[in-house]
């Protein structure tokens, strides 16, 4: 998703980099959880990953919300199926 944000030219490249950051957030909240099952630094650690991972989804969705439907929409009056007479 990364790679393909960042090829992309649609999204802005800033949301690449936030996706990428996002995805090594669950990596260390994924092996976090399965390597330590006490407290200390883990505890501290996990939830912090987790806010960059919050973080990078929703300025995800929301660019798509405000700007997606805009930034690709083809001119709905050269693709008209209807025909004319």
């Amino acid at each position: 998703m990364t790679r393909c944000t960042w090829k992309s030219g649609f999204l802005p490249k800033v949301l690449g980099v936030l996706l990428a950051l996002g995805s090594v957030g669950y990596l260390v909240d994924s092996f976090g959880k399965l390597m330590v099952t006490g407290g200390g630094a883990v505890a501290v650690l996990v939830p912090a990953s987790m806010v960059v991972s919050a973080v990078a989804e929703l300025a995800m969705a929301g660019w798509l919300l405000v700007f997606g439907i805009t930034a690709g929409a083809p001119n709905v009056a050269t693709h008209s199926t209807r025909q004319t007479s």
